[in-house]
């Protein structure tokens, strides 16, 4: 038998806000508009994996907000959302506004050929749209050392994991290196405000209406950018008995094992 769950984790590509040109909110948009992630979820993942535009995945259905703006893939939006930006196309493809180019170091773990070729997906994209990315592998050491210190343009990561909407610690202005782990930059007030007023308010449904407009503003001005969701699967042998109530999705193969039994 073959048991999947809904996955808690959401893969993302991390802007460094402060860099030129990654700070304007039209690149990052244009950015998410011109990735083709239907394909890539089609391609690598025989579409067993959502498509998300919220860093709460789909899966803690109490807080994901189906209301925030979408990204389908859509390269002609994105073209013209970076035309009206007044980000032009030089002789090379390349596009670029006064000193600055959209050109872009994309940091990669080494190790997964398999994000690798995602990763190359989203360059061929870029390149159509007008954006240079060139693709690094680094030791993961390297990478978490530069994320941290604020020395990478983008960097490719994963997000989730946990039950609850809380996401100061990577979103929250008080939050950067080394206070926390926003290592993006990010600064907003309505999802500062929301985040404050979230963790200190107890009712769920107020708590909620926190959530969700900070959902809202996070899917508009995009620090990082969801490319996919997971999902977790565990195979068993039909006399097993797991109950899916409390067999939850895991790194580690048993988990709840003092609850399994077998059927007659």
């Amino acid at each position: 038998k073959l048991m999947t769950f809904p996955g808690l984790y959401v893969d993302v590509d991390e802007f460094n806000v402060r860099r030129p040109g990654l700070s304007d909110v039209a690149v990052r948009q244009a950015m998410d508009y011109g990735f083709d992630r239907q394909a890539l979820v089609h391609g690598f993942f025989d579409d067993k994996v959502d498509v998300p535009d919220s860093l709460i995945p789909e899966a803690l259905t109490y807080w994901y907000d189906p209301r925030i703006q979408h990204y389908p893939y859509d390269p002609a939006k994105a073209r013209a959302i970076l035309d009206a930006a007044r980000w032009k196309v030089g002789p090379d493809g390349i596009r670029r506004k006064g000193n600055t180019r959209l050109s872009f170091e994309l940091l990669l773990n080494q190790g997964s050929s398999l994000i690798t070729d995602e990763m190359l997906m989203w360059v061929a994209d870029m390149r159509d749209i007008g954006i240079d990315l060139k693709l690094r592998l680094i030791d993961f050491a390297s990478l978490s050392a530069r994320t941290y210190t604020g020395k990478y343009d983008i960097v490719v990561d994963s997000r989730g994991g946990i039950v609850d909407p809380d996401l100061t610690t990577i979103l929250a202005s008080s939050q950067v290196p080394p206070n926390g782990a926003n290592t993006t930059g990010y600064a907003d007030p309505i999802v500062d405000r929301d985040l404050k007023l979230g963790l200190v308010t107890i009712d769920p449904a107020k708590r909620r209406a926190y959530y969700d407009e900070m959902q809202r503003e996070l899917a508009k001005t995009l620090p990082l950018m969801p490319q996919y969701g997971r999902f977790a699967a565990t195979a068993y042998a039909p006399r097993l008995y797991l109950d899916p109530k409390t067999t939850l999705q895991s790194p580690l193969g048993y988990y709840n094992v003092e609850d399994w039994r077998f059927t007659k």
